[in-house]
């Protein structure tokens, strides 16, 4: 066991130090640089010494200066001024022969280079902290104000650091890649070590249009989806990046121009039917969506309604009458986004959502049914408030009857009886306020039933009492009925007559023995009706004009007389007699 914990500690000790001395950082002397120009540089932290010499040669002999005034800060001393500083000498020069002051310019440099991944890419995006990159070079920049960079060093993964020369050259493939870099300048400055997450984003975003307002998703019988919108429609466009972040939306409407997308694209000015907006997408690292076409259908259209009243029902002059028996049924259609739900109103009452017909309401002599459909993207039937309406009347009562006599009728008025004779024609009467009178029928003394004709009447012709009974019906098939009584009198007046004096004999009148009566005759008549009575009673005195019976009739000549007598009743009801007689004052017989 103590075994293998040694090999386990050997072997993690071996990977550290490994892993350390790959990423250990050159060490570097500091020291001095001078330029091409022949500007001097040195390490701000090197020590300065001045010496003197006579000679231009690098190996002449020289002189380490002291100073007499300033003995203690010399041998070595320190640039502690960053940049440039001067060293004064005041000499005669020799070939003017005058003094001038002469600056020895030597520049200090005590601070590293500073170093950073170049964003100046395009393809290149820096969010969080993180850099996201859609290219596999990443360019390190550096920058020192003075002796200037003598090298960038850089490690990928954790990889031995190696000198930048023309870029950092990354593995391709999506994912995070840790550099770390540094830079030194030519005196030997070091700067700190900097670490740079890269995550490679090699994935365009994703671009979803939206409908906002009045959208209706519609799927077919064969699984296929189909966008619907209004014309008050409009649609937004969203992307979605998970890396680098979208960067710009690109949206063209049918066959306008394509532009970056701004605002909410509206639908107001788009005609019914097919429309196309095509769209892409593109992250901060140049990844670009491959270009959508989001198909999508306005419907400007509302649905149709018809209603429908299952039924009785009357149309008259444009309106309509129904009875409490009918039920009013709505049917919508819309063939592109389909019926969302129907609604109505009867009268001022609540707004309800229609799901099957429903009976009318039969407390209420008019009813006004307010109903529209709205569509499932909004579109509404009788737009704004032009609803449709469908104004009905009830009618829940039959009609009106009444009948009447036309011809002879007698009353008797203790009795309450109505007696007509069989000419009087019955007539019969309906008036409906409603759905008017659609027929009537009768039946007198529960015989079968008959249909009334409005254009005639009809007679009862049997003698005796009779109950005629008979009913109404209007246009819904309301029925009411009534029934009245009345008796019919055909039998007419029974006639009597009689001479004032006795007949004093009898001769031949065309072959039959008749009576024969004096000149001072006078004839006497009269009539009885067992019902209403006698009207009037007429005669007619051989070929002499008919006469009203007022008098007793006076005979003055001597010849044979044929008196035909007609005798009326009350209703009308006639008898017709002959009464044949000789005037003369013999009774002789003759032929």
């Amino acid at each position: 066991m103590l075994r293998s914990h040694v090999l386990f500690f050997f072997i993690f000790v071996m990977f550290f130090n490994s892993f350390s001395k790959a990423q250990e950082i050159k060490k570097y002397k500091e020291k001095e640089f001078i330029r091409e120009d022949g500007r001097y540089f040195i390490n701000k932290k090197l020590p300065i010494y001045l010496r003197l010499a006579n000679k231009k040669e690098e190996n002449a002999k020289s002189h380490l200066l002291e100073s007499e005034s300033s003995k203690d800060f010399v041998n070595p001393f320190y640039f502690s001024k960053e940049g440039k500083n001067i060293l004064k000498l005041s000499v005669k020069v020799l070939e003017k022969g005058r003094k001038k002051n002469i600056n020895f310019e030597v520049y200090a440099d005590g601070k590293s280079p500073i170093s950073n991944v170049n964003l100046t890419n395009s393809y290149l995006y820096k969010k969080d902290k993180n850099i996201y990159t859609s290219d596999t070079v990443i360019q390190i920049i550096s920058n020192d104000k003075l002796s200037g960079v003598q090298e960038v060093n850089f490690s990928v993964k954790g990889k031995d650091f190696q000198k930048y020369e023309n870029g950092i050259f990354l593995k391709y493939g999506e994912g995070e890649q840790n550099i770390k870099y540094y830079s030194v300048d030519n005196v030997g400055n070091i700067e700190k070590l900097k670490e740079q997450k890269i995550i490679m984003d090699l994935t365009p975003p994703v671009s979803k249009p939206t409908v906002n307002v009045d959208y209706h998703l519609l799927i077919d019988s064969i699984g296929k989806e189909h966008h619907i919108a209004s014309q008050r429609s409009n649609i937004s466009l969203n992307a979605v990046d998970t890396s680098a972040g979208v960067n710009k939306i690109f949206c063209q409407l049918n066959d306008k121009k394509m532009h970056i997308f701004k605002k909410n694209i509206s639908l107001k000015n788009l005609i019914q039917g097919k429309h196309h907006l095509k769209h892409y997408s593109i992250d901060n690292v140049k990844n670009q969506e491959l270009l959508e076409d989001f198909v999508f259908h306005v419907d400007s259209s509302p649905p149709i309604v018809i209603e429908e009243i299952l039924g009785n029902m009357f149309i008259a002059s444009g309106v309509s009458f129904t009875s409490g028996r009918s039920k009013f049924k709505i049917k919508a259609e819309d063939n592109i986004s389909g019926v969302k739900k129907i609604l109505y109103q009867i009268n001022d009452n609540e707004i309800k959502k229609y799901t099957t017909e429903f009976y009318l309401p039969s407390e209420i002599r008019q009813v006004t049914i307010t109903y529209w459909a709205l569509d499932n993207v909004n579109n509404k039937s009788g737009f704004v408030k032009r609803y449709n309406r469908k104004e009905i009347y009830m009618d829940l009562a039959g009609p009106e009857l009444k009948h009447k006599f036309d011809g002879p009728t007698f009353k008797i008025f203790e009795k309450d009886t109505i007696i007509i004779s069989p000419k009087t024609k019955i007539i019969l009467n309906g008036y409906d306020e409603g759905a008017s009178l659609k027929k009537i029928e009768y039946e007198i003394d529960k015989e079968e039933k008959k249909l009334y004709s409005k254009d005639t009447s009809f007679t009862i012709s049997k003698k005796g009492n009779h109950r005629i009974v008979y009913y109404g019906f209007d246009n819904l098939d309301n029925r009411n009925y009534a029934y009245f009584y009345c008796k019919v009198d055909n039998t007419p007046p029974v006639l009597e007559w009689h001479f004032s004096v006795e007949n004093i004999g009898k001769k031949l009148m065309k072959f039959k023995k008749t009576n024969v009566y004096p000149t001072y005759v006078k004839l006497y008549l009269a009539a009885t009706d067992e019902e209403v009575g006698t009207k009037k009673i007429f005669y007619k005195v051989n070929k002499e004009k008919e006469k009203t019976y007022i008098k007793e009739i006076s005979f003055k000549k001597k010849r044979n007389n044929i008196v035909k007598v007609r005798v009326i009743d009350e209703l009308g009801n006639e008898a017709k007699h002959e009464i044949r007689f000789i005037i003369d004052e013999s009774n002789d017989e003759n032929e």
